[in-house]
């Protein structure tokens, strides 16, 4: 079927630049996933996300391949998960950190169309932290 990457999206909708620290993209075929997300490569970098701007995030190191095994075990009703985290600083020297975890609807040949990608999964995928740091910015 194909190779894809994973790509993501940031819109930040403050008032200031936030910095880009850490993030994972990672993928899986399974009925569910596991209770607790394995992250594994994990990105580190310090990109701006300008005020009010997107950044899209081409991580090239989660390739998700589809081949013919992987396309019939979604046939059979195991769905495409794309999961993982990003944390950003901003001028506060807060670190917010987001997980995600999101379910692919394969394309059926006939019938009603899939929505696509669906927020789903353990909430310990699905989250939201805000910690204080001084550390990460740099003086």
């Amino acid at each position: 079927m194909g190779i894809y990457r994973g790509i993501i999206n940031i819109n930040n909708v403050g008032k200031s630049n936030s910095y880009l620290l850490r993030l994972s993209i990672r993928h899986q075929i399974a009925k569910e996933l596991p209770p607790e997300p394995h992250y594994g490569h994990m990105a580190v970098t310090n990109e701006v996300i300008g005020e009010g701007k997107p950044l899209w995030v081409h991580y090239p190191r989660e390739v998700i391949g589809i081949g013919e095994a992987e396309r019939l075990r979604m046939e059979k009703g195991e769905p495409l998960w794309v999961y993982g985290f990003i944390a950003y600083g901003d001028f506060m020297s807060e670190i917010t950190t987001i997980g995600f975890s999101y379910r692919w609807e394969i394309v059926p040949e006939e019938g009603i169309r899939p929505r696509g990608l669906i927020p789903d999964g353990p909430p310990s995928y699905r989250y939201q932290e805000r910690t204080k740091k001084q550390s990460w910015r740099k003086k």
